[in-house]
């Protein structure tokens, strides 16, 4: 669980269902290591460490095999393209797979590859100033929505709100434009708005 994310990225890399047997998996793995690691020798180092994170293979390995095969394989796919790592909430991750995005951030620095982390401010409080005090990191604070804003954003998700759901939804949202969303989709799920 704590990989999970970094799991289904590869798995959608591998083009493998979360629900796929481990056999299904296993080839996928294999048909997707042919397509982008080119050294023989390279791919049976990376085959079992990425089995591991995806569960189908056993994970005995410690931590920094695991995560120089995982890196190794993002290094390789980065040699035929740049890559996009998107990892939402990290404010909730575990301490291992904040390593992990510092190692590969730190050793992978000069390849494409590009990583985003989405989180909320107690992620700096817990990891004293993540990612900020990492040399190929930088850091963007977002602030909250002014009231203005938040309706703005009502008005244009939904015509003919009432100003009175407007007015309760901006007051709870304080300024968090995905609550003010989430509590619309709320209210169309129930049939009060269309």
């Amino acid at each position: 669980m704590a990989f999970w994310a970094l799991a289904e990225m590869v798995r959608q890399r591998l083009g493998i269902a979360e629900d796929a047997a481990s056999e299904v998996a296993a080839a996928r793995l294999e048909a997707g290591l042919l397509e982008w690691v080119t050294d023989p020798e390279e791919r049976a180092f990376i085959s079992p460490r990425l089995g591991a994170l995806l569960g189908i293979a056993h994970p005995g390995f410690d931590r920094a095999e695991l995560f120089a095969g995982w890196r190794l394989f993002i290094e390789r796919l980065a040699a035929t393209g740049p890559v996009v790592l998107v990892f939402e909430d990290m404010e909730w991750a575990d301490e291992g797979l904040l390593e992990f995005v510092e190692q590969l951030l730190d050793w992978s620095s000069q390849a494409p590859i590009f990583v985003l982390v989405l989180a909320r401010p107690e992620l700096a409080e817990r990891r004293q100033g993540w990612p900020a005090g990492l040399r190929t990191a930088a850091v963007l604070n977002l602030e909250r929505l002014d009231d203005r804003d938040v309706r703005a954003l009502l008005e244009d998700v939904v015509d003919g709100l009432s100003p009175g759901a407007v007015k309760r939804i901006v007051e709870r949202a304080q300024g968090v434009p995905l609550f003010a969303i989430e509590t619309v989709r709320a209210l169309a799920d129930r049939k009060s708005v269309v």
